[in-house]
């Protein structure tokens, strides 16, 4: 990776308080060595929400027009191995250079971390993190990454800190990921709901624009407040299959990825995606061979989606068309229950 290495972080002087975090000053690289080491922070009356590196917006650091994606809030982990196998930050070259507080932002009895209980003891506590990275494509061509959990507290300082990194780095475009459930079997392409501010990137994705009150995340947040402040954003919401949501799905990851490349000129790896999405796909239709109440519900679900996009220029909802032969979140999460508690 282009000029990134080992770099030693000591505290420097605050930053504005309105933002609540400390600068960070890097010392000289020392070539050839792939992690951040990072010295004990001395115990501050006001905690810092944001680790953030000194340099960050300097040319040398915002080369050929970093992008940063937030993603959002973490699932239930199943399928966790398939569903991290093409990540880009983990495949990618790339170096952390912003790590957020998550003892300021998380709500550990709302969202519990996982330990792995080993026997006679347990081991390998798996806490929250939001960490920014930069990271090269394929091609070398370099973006930022912000990737973790969705804050449960402190959104506000979240969002402006996070805008203060933007307006240093001065990025050519913003693209932001999110993913919600619906009436959508698996046995189809996940659908897309774009939005954002730049309109040539979201033409003729999604039909479906309407008009609704919804409760907000982060990730929609972030993209007014870019919007607000005259930074370009392109959303890609993937419509996830309702029955499964809980889920991580490498098939979800593999749809975002591929319109965040097309969207940001981005080479991004999707080969071992492809390769779990297709292993996850293969799991669950031999659960629902298993449960032919739950293959006939997939059925109406197949034949809704068929139908909405054969005979639909008009923007209808999937969540709405023929509404009464589709069955409920409840309804389906139920069935599902019932057969893994059988198995």
């Amino acid at each position: 990776m282009k000029d990134y290495g080992k770099r030693q972080i000591t505290e420097d002087a605050p930053s504005p308080q309105h933002l609540g975090f400390r600068q960070k000053t890097l010392s000289p690289p020392e070539r050839g060595a792939n992690q951040t080491e990072v010295r004990r922070r001395n115990a501050q009356p006001r905690r810092s929400l944001l680790s953030q590196h000194q340099n960050i917006g300097r040319p040398q650091d915002a080369r050929a027009n970093p992008r940063h994606r937030p993603l959002q809030p973490a699932r239930r982990r199943l399928h966790r191995r398939a569903a991290r196998a093409g990540l880009a930050q983990r495949t990618q070259k790339n170096i952390e250079i912003v790590e957020f507080d998550s003892d300021q932002s998380h709500d550990y009895r709302a969202r519990r971390p996982y330990i792995r209980y080993e026997k006679d003891h347990f081991e390998k506590p798996q806490y929250p993190q939001l960490k920014l990275y930069a990271v090269e494509d394929s091609l070398d061509k370099p973006f930022l990454l912000l990737t973790g959990a969705e804050p449960d507290l402190q959104w506000q300082r979240f969002e402006k800190a996070v805008l203060t990194i933007a307006q240093r780095v001065k990025p050519s475009l913003v693209v932001l990921v999110s993913a919600f459930p619906m009436p959508v079997p698996h046995t189809r392409p996940f659908p897309i709901t774009a939005h954002g501010s730049r309109k040539d990137l979201i033409r003729g994705i999604s039909p479906w624009k309407p008009s609704a009150d919804v409760h907000a995340t982060v990730t929609n947040l972030l993209e007014v407040l870019f919007t607000e402040n005259g930074i370009d954003t392109v959303g890609f919401g993937v419509n996830i299959p309702q029955y499964i949501s809980e889920a991580d799905l490498p098939q979800g990851t593999l749809t975002a990825l591929e319109h965040v490349g097309m969207a940001a000129h981005l080479s991004l790896p999707t080969e071992n995606l492809r390769e779990a999405a297709r292993h996850v796909h293969s799991q669950i239709n031999d659960q629902v061979k298993q449960n032919p109440e739950i293959g006939r519900m997939i059925t109406t679900m197949e034949e809704n989606y068929d139908e909405n996009f054969r005979t639909s220029d008009i923007a209808v909802p999937l969540s709405r068309r023929d509404a009464h032969n589709v069955p409920s979140r409840d309804e389906i999460g139920a069935l599902f229950e019932r057969f893994l508690d059988e198995q």
